[in-house]
Parts: C-alpha cells; sequence; structure tokens
C-alpha cells in the first residue's frame, strides 16, 4: 500500500516500520507471533515484510493447496493486529536493536544520512526506521491511529502462481474489515542550489564509506527510462564505467554502483562505494570525472546497447519467480497506476537515445545540487571541495 516514513509526523519518525513489525504480533485469530510463524511453518511458507518511504507491504509465499491458510493468517494480522502493550514495549528493544545494527555498518549509515543531507527537512529524506528517541515512546494508541491509513481503497493485493480460481472472491471477503483510511500529509519537495553540501562522519576503521546523492525524477516522468540506463551505464553492472575505471583499472575499491529511488514528486539518484581511505582523493577524482564525461561526452552505440540488451534481460530474469512476479505488478500499479508487459518496457528502453542520456546527466548530476556522505577516518574537506565543480 501507498504509505510509508514519509507520511510520517516528526514525532512520529518511525512509527510506519514499528507498525509493521507490531502487526505480526497477532491479531483476533492467531493472537501472537508465535502462532502467526508456527501456523505458517507447518506448511513450508516463506512470509516477511518491509516498509519503505511511500510503500509498506506484507507477503506470503505457500504452495497452492494451502492458500486459504495464508488469506487466514494475512488478514488477520493485517485488518485485526491487537497491539497488545507488553508486546508493544518488548518490540522496541527489537527495533532499536535493528537501529543499532544498521547504524553499526557504514555502509547503512551512510545511506541513511544522504536523505536528510539531500533533501533536508522533508521527510521524505529521513530514514526509515526512525530516531532512536522517538521509536521509546511509541504505544498502542499511536498505532491504532497509523492503522487508519490501511484502507481498503489504498490497498493492493497482487498474487502470482497456480492460484485458486476463487481467489478473488476469497481475497475480498478476507479484507472487507479494513477501515475508513484518513488522509495522508503532503509536503513540497523544494530543490537547493547551494551545494555540494557535505557530512563527515568520523569513525575509526581503514576505509571511507562514500555516497553522494542527488535530487532525480519523481516515478511518473516519462525520462525514467533514460535514467535507467544513464544509472546503467555508469555504475549498474560490471560493464559499467565506474565499475571499469575505479575497481578494475584502478583497485580503488571492492564496491561500487550507481542507486536510484524514484518517489510521487521527486527522486534519489546516487553512487555508492567502499574506498581507501588513503586514496579518497584520487577515488573521489576519478569518480567525478566519469560523471563529467557522461554529462558532456554522447555514449557511443554499442555502449548504449550493451546497457539497453543488460536491463532487458535482466528484468526478464528477475521475473522468474512467483515472489517477483506479485510484486512486481503490485509496484507497477502503486507507482504507475498500470501493468506494462515486458515487451511494452522493452519498447520504452528503445526510444532512449545517447542525447537523451546526455542532457539527463547535464540536468540531475549537478554540483550546486549534490550532497555527500563519508563515513569513515578523518578527512580534510578543503582538498576534496576543489574536485567537485
Amino acid at each position: 500500500m501507498p504509505v510509508g516514513s514519509r507520511h510520517e509526523k516528526p514525532s512520529e519518525s518511525g512509527l510506519a516500520h514499528f507498525y509493521e513489525h507490531m502487526v505480526f504480533k497477532g491479531g483476533e485469530k492467531f493472537q501472537s507471533a508465535t502462532a502467526v510463524s508456527q501456523t505458517l511453518d507447518r506448511y513450508g511458507a516463506q512470509f516477511n515484510a518491509f516498509t519503505d518511504t511511500e510503500v509498506t507491504a506484507y507477503y506470503v509465499k505457500i504452495a497452492t493447496p494451502h492458500t486459504d491458510v495464508a488469506i487466514d493468517v494475512l488478514s488477520d494480522i493485517v485488518v485485526k493486529a491487537r497491539f497488545p502493550q507488553e508486546e508493544t514495549d518488548r518490540e522496541k528493544g527489537v527495533v532499536l536493536e535493528e537501529h543499532k545494527m544498521y547504524w553499526d555498518m557504514p555502509d547503512a549509515r551512510a545511506d541513511m544520512q544522504i536523505g536528510p543531507l539531500v533533501f533536508g527537512q522533508a521527510a521524505v529524506g529521513r530514514p526509515v526506521i526512525g530516531e532512536p528517541d522517538i521509536i521509546k515512546t511509541f504505544t498502542p494508541d499511536d498505532l491504532r491511529r497509523w492503522r487508519q491509513h490501511y484502507g481498503a481503497e489504498r490497498f493492493i493485493i497482487s498474487a502470482a502462481g497456480n492460484l485458486p480460481t476463487d481467489l478473488t472472491a476469497k481475497l475480498t471477503q478476507a479484507f472487507s474489515g479494513l477501515p475508513q483510511t484518513t488522509g495522508l500529509p503532503t509536503e513540497v519537495i523544494k530543490n537547493w542550489t547551494d551545494g555540494p553540501r557535505w557530512l563527515t562522519d568520523e569513525r575509526p576503521g581503514e576505509q571511507t564509506q562514500l555516497v553522494m546523492g542527488w535530487p532525480s525524477l519523481s516515478e511518473k516522468d516519462e525520462r525514467r527510462w533514460t535514467l535507467k540506463l544513464l544509472r546503467t551505464i555508469l555504475g549498474g553492472y560490471a560493464s559499467s564505467r565506474l565499475f571499469t575505471e575505479i575497481r578494475e583499472k584502478r583497485g580503488l575499491c571492492y564496491t561500487i554502483r550507481a542507486v536510484e529511488q524514484s518517489y510521487v514528486d521527486t527522486g534519489l539518484f546516487g553512487i555508492t562505494a567502499g574506498l581507501d581511505a588513503n586514496r579518497l582523493t584520487e577515488a573521489l577524482s576519478a569518480i567525478w570525472g566519469e560523471v563529467n564525461k557522461l554529462a558532456t561526452k554522447l555514449v557511443d552505440d554499442t555502449e548504449l546497447e550493451r546497457a539497453r540488451e543488460y536491463l532487458k534481460g535482466s528484468t526478464a530474469i528477475s521475473l522468474e519467480g512467483t515472489y517477483s512476479q506479485a510484486w512486481w505488478r503490485a509496484g507497477q500499479w502503486l507507482s504507475e497506476g498500470e501493468l506494462l508487459s515486458l515487451d511494452e518496457i522493452n519498447q520504452r528502453l528503445d526510444l532512449v537515445t545517447a542525447a537523451d542520456i546526455k542532457s539527463l546527466a547535464q540536468e540531475i548530476m549537478r554540483p550546486n545540487g549534490l550532497g555527500v556522505v563519508l563515513v569513515g577516518p578523518a578527512v580534510k574537506l578543503e582538498g576534496l571541495r576543489q574536485i567537485l565543480v
């Protein structure tokens, strides 16, 4: 459903994610986490959930003869979650440990800080997991209030596999108790032009984790297919420019990639890498050189076609599983309001030109729209600042 962390008030930071955890503590029929897990484990089911900036999802994958069990459990915990006080208090400890786990991982720590740097005070940039001091304050009443976002008109139920013929009727009945929804808060995202902005997070170690991020395209922008190709060419696979130049030719990193995330009204495009702390200047200079090349020179036909075919092939392969099929359709409907076939996606990729990629690179990857997070040993920014011009 299209509800996530960006719909929280500042005083609710982390509530969407905490709610997702608490749903699995049971409903009216399956009244504990043990009852939920033992019922599904009995049939070898796979089940989980996730919360993102604008989306929350719950899923069960189960053998077809036991579909009714999956519907029974999932509808009970989603529609009729009870949120006992003792479970609420206990789960705070679980989520706080999850926060510590991510905060102790340099790459996750950097990722959690790039959003606020790029988007400022806007909720779209806040870490989904929330802030520890706020998580400690959550109550069952907070959870019941958040449930009002879970209305039927926001729910998308997607299924794939060997489906029973009466599945739609069963799902309609099982989820008929969803509440009337309340409105979701909206915010105006304003791009800034006073960059690059820098954030240094000093911690011991031999490696510097780098994340560079820019405001990017919304999920409905027609140029999103150009952005996918731009990301692929820059740092989306082992033939990409960043992987070839920074890792293979210079030996400056083990991992480096370009990433993208689109929202209803904006997006985040970035580069992330774990770099030799003693060669940071060389690495940043080489990375910025590849960024500038994309913005100033046309991609040749061979490189563009290779990236295009990679995206077509990797998308097709990724859809071989039933979970992937179900989520792909749900995700398309959430973000685009329509279901595109592989052929339709491929046709859109075929329309992208080298000039389109160059133009979009110039628009997005500007120094004055850039945020840079460095997590690792102490660095002197004076020399690094001179690179990003």
